[in-house]
């Protein structure tokens, strides 16, 4: 015959089943979407290529030192007397991309004409970099690199005429360029608006390469490599958002070629955008009795299974032209939510898009119990 303490344990086991039981059974209908419309949905958002930018990056060496121009003057006529005067001032702003590698600043420009009456006076930041009385021909400035800041002033100026009270000292300047020298990377910044990168697909860059047999030439986007390999007589690059991490503003390419000089000829960049946006509208029904409950307590709920990701970006839901937020995007069951205020008895419109490029397969309206 069971004792006493037999039938304690066996009623304290019952009891933990039940609890158990109670638990489970919560865990299973907590969060459950009682369905009001289900539909199927299909691909949504922006899904037509089109090359909408094409940069030439032009010819170049890597493992060499690098220039790119920052300011350029085709002609300018620097003029001083006792009344009057023309000078040039220009702001030389650095972009960031160019600091780490930086060497030196380089003024250069062709005399093409003077009168010698005075001197021509260059100030870099508001130290003079020349003051000198200078004949005809090409003339070379340079700034160490020490003396260059993030944003910069040049000025060029010329000295009064001395004794000559009635004339003015006169240079006329040709071809003036201020160009940044910095490698041996060669590095070229991108820049991309926020609408850009929304409808952005991919970006392709391509060149012709002469190099030596086991040269290596990588490529980084932003830092994230997409090109490592000795590079055949022609080739490209592909980068999209789902393999590096492009931004609104500014975007740095970087070429280098650790193991000895290649010969880049016709690098291009083309970016493609996806421009055709595809837009779902669906109609369901909401009774009193949906309305009622949405007024007391209960959550409306938007559930999208999206089968496919072609190109990352967010999903736009709008009831009856009221946005419902859903958070982050993946492969999977996607959900949002949505007040009373946003539905009403009868017939809603609930439109379907979005930034990136998605296959939904269906879409539920439902209420949270």
């Amino acid at each position: 015959m069971p004792s006493v303490d037999e039938f304690v344990w066996v009623f304290i086991a019952g009891v933990m089943a039940l609890v158990v039981a109670f638990l489970i059974s919560g865990v299973q209908f907590q969060g459950q979407i009682e369905p009001i419309a289900e539909f199927s949905v299909g691909e949504i958002g922006f899904t037509t290529e089109v090359p909408v930018r094409s940069d030439d990056l032009g010819s170049f060496t890597l493992g060499e030192r690098q220039t790119i121009t920052l300011q350029r003057i085709a002609s300018a006529d620097i003029f001083t007397n006792y009344v009057t005067s023309g000078k040039e001032t220009l702001p030389v702003n650095i972009p960031s991309a160019y600091q780490d590698t930086l060497d030196r600043v380089r003024i250069r420009f062709v005399v093409q004409d003077t009168n010698q009456y005075g001197d021509l006076v260059i100030s870099w930041n508001g130290r003079k970099v020349l003051d000198d009385t200078i004949g005809k021909g090409l003339r070379e400035v340079s700034i160490p690199k020490d003396s260059v800041r993030n944003a910069n002033s040049l000025e060029i100026k010329a000295e009064n005429p001395g004794l000559r009270f009635w004339a003015s000292t006169a240079y006329q300047l040709q071809d003036l360029t201020v160009d940044v020298e910095y490698g041996p990377e060669r590095i070229v910044p991108v820049e991309l608006s926020s609408r850009d990168l929304q409808a952005l697909n991919r970006g392709v860059i391509s060149f012709f390469a002469n190099a030596q047999e086991n040269r290596t030439m990588r490529i980084l986007f932003n830092g994230i490599k997409i090109y490592e390999k000795p590079p055949p007589q022609q080739d490209s690059a592909e980068f999209s958002l789902l393999t590096v991490p492009i931004v609104a503003g500014t975007n740095v390419i970087t070429f280098s070629a650790p193991q000895g000089p290649i010969q880049l000829a016709e690098a291009k960049l083309e970016i493609f955008l996806s421009t055709n946006q595809l837009t779902r509208t669906r109609s369901f029904n909401l009774t009193q009795e949906h309305i009622d409950q949405l007024n007391s307590g209960f959550k409306g709920k938007v559930r999208l299974t999206v089968d496919e990701v072609k190109r990352p970006g967010s999903i736009e839901v709008t009831i009856n032209n009221n946005k419902v937020t859903i958070p982050s995007v993946a492969q999977g069951e996607n959900t949002g939510e949505f007040p009373a205020a946003f539905v009403s008895i009868g017939e809603n419109q609930v439109t379907f898009s979005g930034t990136g490029d998605f296959v939904v397969s269906t879409a539920i309206i439902g209420i949270e119990r």
